[in-house]
């Protein structure tokens, strides 16, 4: 119940951060920081949507935080399975340090960025690098939850904490390089006032990430839905050894 619960604040939690995102970026197919000079901040404005963005942002990392302390500090909850959930509230809160803040100070002033040119690299680096750990996460939420339904014998026996966490490793290490290109591009001053990503001669590279980085995990959940739902409603006979295994423990 307690994971069901912070599952659902993590997702509301990442798509407010995106929707807040995508009104403060004015993406356009020009550089990283369009204007390098920093431009005077006029008075801020609070209006409905830096509001939602602060609210969303202190409960997203107290519920987020309060969760992660609490699977790290109890030892029996240190299974395969529960490592999909820390990383998953992990990526939360570094988002609402790294993303929510400075997210909330451009909607404030109307969009416009005046941190410079370091600043927005590293706001759209973490922004690429965390919104790809999620939507990855949750794949492999998926697929882990999949193995154990459909397989179950061959998951108590494979899945161990060791491979869960290998896996991750691997994982964070791919989702930091893809990454890189993105804030590689050389910026064009003196056009816009926002910090967006520069797509000008990416086209391949950007197609290869939306495949791969986010389409791909997103179909993976699905799949995983579609073969939990048929093996339920077709189930496999349970192995005669199994079965005596659970017959001796007492299980039903």
């Amino acid at each position: 119940m307690a994971m069901d619960i912070s599952i659902t604040v993590l997702v509301v939690n990442f798509t407010a951060a995106h929707f807040i995102n995508a009104t403060t970026d004015h993406s356009t197919p020009t550089g990283n920081l369009s204007s390098t000079t920093k431009h005077t901040p006029h008075s801020a404005s609070w209006t409905l949507m830096p509001v939602y963005s602060l609210i969303v942002s202190v409960f997203g990392f107290v519920c987020n935080l309060t969760a992660l302390v609490a699977f790290l500090r109890d030892r029996t909850l240190h299974t395969s399975s529960n490592i999909h959930i820390m990383n998953l509230l992990l990526v939360n809160v570094i988002s609402t340090l790294t993303q929510r803040p400075l997210a909330l100070l451009t909607s404030l002033y109307g969009g416009q960025w005046f941190l410079g040119p370091r600043a927005c690299d590293f706001y759209l680096y973490c922004n690429s690098l965390l919104g790809a750990a999620v939507l990855n996460t949750h794949g492999l939420i998926a697929l882990n939850r999949a193995w154990a339904i459909v397989h179950p014998s061959s998951y108590r026996i494979r899945s161990t904490k060791r491979l869960t966490l290998l896996v991750y490793f691997v994982l964070w290490i791919y989702l930091a390089l893809q990454a890189m290109p993105a804030i590689l591009q050389p910026s064009l001053d003196g056009k816009y006032a926002g910090c967006h990503y520069n797509n000008e001669g990416m086209e391949v590279y950007n197609i290869f990430i939306d495949v791969a980085v986010y389409i791909i995990p997103v179909m993976v959940v699905w799949l995983s839905f579609i073969v939990v739902s048929v093996h339920k409603v077709d189930p496999q006979p349970i192995p005669q050894s199994t079965h005596r295994c659970r017959l001796l423990r007492g299980d039903q």
